[in-house]
């Protein structure tokens, strides 16, 4: 079943732009209606009591983080208009901590989010925000991009990072929409101490009989990281068989344990080298 809502983070910089872009390539051809996100949102103030100088400055940053959010809001109204793309905006201020909350809601009448990994957003602590709404408190997958954008042959050749756990399960249905369409979808195991009894005698050969079955074109790869992370290898994979995607389990383990000791979504989302297609 095709997407026929798509959520995007819009902003006024480069890479919001850039995602707006890729939502509406998106959208033109899964026939999509498109939701642009605009978070007009900033860190919370630190105000030292009767700190009038520190209030002002905030309320001028306050009123400038509006501004920027319209601003965004405007350009992509226009933009979609002239591509002929159906459109709407939500702006939503508040703090950056809540911003992740803001699109959640939004999100969750959406059948896709696309939102900017942490080299997109200008500030870390509101990419973490977006990202953990999306990802955790939707039931939606999301397409997380890079500050540059995506290809414009994104989905044809998408790498499926399959490790036989129900995120990667969730990920690769919910990429369905994706999946069937593309040239060749290169199915990748990567062997790790764990996890491998997931795969029975042959793994990937499962997943990829499911794929085949709903028409998808499909090869198989199980590789080795060789003492390198998961993600690197992930990564060099996709960029050895020309992927211009990666489609991904997100975030197996615990928050916590992701933000004390990393793991292979937390890593790829700090500067991906591809878009990201996650799924929970």
């Amino acid at each position: 079943m095709p997407f026929k809502t798509i959520l995007v983070h819009i902003a006024d910089d480069d890479a919001g732009r850039a995602r707006a872009d890729a939502a509406a390539r998106l959208a033109e051809a899964q026939g999509a209606r498109l939701v642009g996100f605009a978070a007009a949102a900033q860190p919370a103030p630190i105000v030292a009591e009767g700190s009038a100088f520190a209030a002002g400055v905030w309320a001028e940053q306050a009123a400038e983080h509006e501004r920027a959010a319209r601003a965004a809001a405007d350009a992509f109204m226009a933009a979609m208009t002239e591509r002929g793309v159906p459109a709407e905006v939500r702006i939503v201020g508040g703090f950056e901590d809540s911003a992740g909350a803001s699109l959640a809601v939004n999100a969750r009448y959406a059948d896709l989010s696309v939102i900017g990994a942490r080299d997109a957003v200008t500030s870390r602590a509101l990419a973490d925000a977006l990202i953990d709404g999306a990802v955790f408190d939707t039931g939606r997958p999301v397409l997380a991009l890079p500050a540059s954008g995506a290809a414009a042959t994104m989905g044809q050749r998408p790498l499926l990072a399959w490790d036989g756990g129900p995120q990667a399960a969730r990920a690769a249905s919910d990429a369905l929409p994706l999946l069937t369409q593309a040239a060749e979808v290169r199915i990748v195991v990567a062997k790790t101490y764990f996890g491998m009894s997931r795969h029975g005698e042959e793994p990937g050969a499962d997943i990829a009989r499911w794929l085949a079955a709903h028409g998808a074109n499909v090869a198989v790869e199980v590789l080795d990281p060789e003492g390198k992370k998961v993600a690197d290898a992930l990564a060099e994979a996709a960029t050895r068989h020309g992927c211009d995607m990666i489609v991904m389990g997100a975030f197996g383990h615990s928050r916590l344990r992701e933000a004390i000791f990393g793991g292979v979504t937390s890593d790829l989302l700090t500067a991906p080298p591809l878009p990201l297609f996650l799924a929970r």
